[in-house]
């Protein structure tokens, strides 16, 4: 649910409603959900290297795969998509990725 702010809308982080298609929503809420409950934002904020967040050796990253509700729905294209969303976040704050999407 959005608040209102000074000269801007705001979103609460974690609200994904100003996305405007329902997959992209559905499925950036579904890693954010997941990096949290893995206690993972610490990792998102690293490089997950050679292969990206999809061919990573790294087994952290498949402890947030496995915690994502929506994980059978993922195509790879979807996956990679989402987790750079959160690496976003998680590099540079909420509001300042809320801000990417402001016209």
């Amino acid at each position: 649910m959005a608040t209102r702010g000074s000269k801007m809308t705001q979103y609460l982080p974690g609200d994904f409603s100003f996305l405007r298609d329902e997959s992209s929503r559905r499925y950036a809420n579904d890693t954010y959900q997941a990096v949290t409950k893995a206690e993972a934002w610490d990792l998102m904020k690293e490089d997950p290297g050679d292969g990206g967040f999809m061919f990573s050796a790294d087994k952290r990253y498949k402890v947030i795969q496995d915690t994502m509700e929506l994980g059978g729905e993922h195509s790879g294209s979807s996956y990679g998509w989402s987790m750079r969303q959160v690496q976003y976040i998680a590099q540079h704050g909420w509001n300042a990725y809320v801000a990417l999407f402001e016209h």
